[in-house]
């Protein structure tokens, strides 16, 4: 039975898709069987996994096609070895009408249900913001990974994350448990970022794993556009090998209660204002 991540942070640009695709890559690596579900309207991981999000769409190969029960999702899959259901601008018109469907936060569930067996892993990339797709992903998945930037805005964005997954957990997916928190774009020259790593760390490391930096390198951050993920295109560099090292940890790692104590405030240190974790 698969393990299925959704990978969620209400903030954009904090590298949930560029995670997806490379650790989704890093697990295949491993031998294991994968499949990336796409539940972002904007489908820049089906793009990144080298899809034309439109052409799927035509076909019903999509994931709001699957929502709607127009396919069953063993038929909306595509790719050879790194299987992927993708999304495109259909699941945005979908948001509305799930909002009225109180079985809606369920659905993706059922519909795993049936092809579960067939993989190892199954991750989510998760859009901006909460939206049903969202929703759907937090009730399909076993485990949420919070990427985050090391700032303070983005760092608050795993509060009100946490606050979200708590209720959501007591209210639809018992079962629902926070992997870990990965700090990306990690520039480790930048005392404020690394002041933001010690303060996770001291706050979250206990409860919930906090894992290693992923660092701010251009092949990195821009590989989702070049299709062939990094892990096989730069092995050596660290960017691959810390998402390796992550994959090699999730497949053996514990995992935290849903709640996350994080809460971010500002103090005032000789007339400069400062960011902090409280």
């Amino acid at each position: 039975m698969a393990r299925i991540i959704a990978i969620a942070n209400e903030k954009g640009g904090v590298a949930k898709t560029t995670t997806a695709h490379t650790l989704g890559n890093a697990f295949l690596s491993m031998g294991k069987r994968v499949l990336l579900i796409d539940a972002d309207a904007q489908g820049n991981l089906t793009d990144a996994c080298g899809f034309d999000a439109d052409a799927l769409g035509e076909e019903h190969k999509t994931l709001a096609h699957v929502l709607t029960g127009q396919t069953p999702i063993a038929q909306a899959i595509v790719g050879k070895e790194l299987h992927v259901l993708a999304s495109n601008q259909f699941l945005q018109r979908l948001n509305d009408a799930l909002v009225r469907e109180s079985e809606a936060p369920t659905r993706l569930r059922s519909y795993i249900r049936a092809i579960a067996n067939n993989y190892d892993y199954i991750l989510i990339d998760c859009g901006p913001g909460i939206t049903q797709a969202t929703l759907n992903a937090f009730g399909a998945a076993d485990h949420i990974l919070i990427p985050t930037r090391l700032d303070r805005y983005s760092v608050k964005g795993i509060e009100r994350l946490a606050n979200t997954i708590s209720r959501f957990a007591e209210e639809h997916n018992p079962r629902l448990r926070v992997l870990g928190v990965l700090p990306t774009m990690f520039q480790k020259n930048y005392k404020t970022e690394r002041d933001y790593l010690s303060q996770l760390r001291h706050h979250l490391g206990l409860q919930t794993p906090v894992f290693e930096p992923i660092p701010m390198t251009g092949w990195v951050n821009n590989q989702v556009s070049k299709i062939k993920s990094i892990v096989s295109s730069r092995p050596t560099s660290i960017g691959a090998q810390n998402y390796m090292l992550l994959a090699h940890t999730i497949d053996g790692a514990p995992v935290a209660a849903p709640h996350l104590d994080v809460d971010v405030g500002t103090t005032e240190t000789h007339g400069t204002r400062h960011s902090e974790i409280a």
